[in-house]
């Protein structure tokens, strides 16, 4: 659950408030817009969050099973 508020929080809102900062700023070496390099880290929050729920599923489909096999 930590891992995927995190995600949601830091990486998918803070990166696309990053993202939108750089609006207008270009690569110095190679003049491609910033914006490029920023959107990085709000796709990668928007797997890991994919990653996290799909991990909490299985977690407590297991954890069901494991309680229903226990009575």
């Amino acid at each position: 659950m930590l891992i995927l508020g995190l995600s949601v929080f830091v990486m998918v809102i803070g990166g696309t408030m990053v993202s939108a900062n750089a609006v207008g700023q270009v690569s110095p070496a190679m003049n491609i817009p910033m914006q490029f390099y920023y959107m990085g880290v709000p796709v990668c929050g928007i797997l890991m969050v994919i990653y996290a729920a799909e991990r909490l599923i299985r977690l407590t489909r297991e954890y069901a099973e494991i309680k229903k096999e226990g009575k």
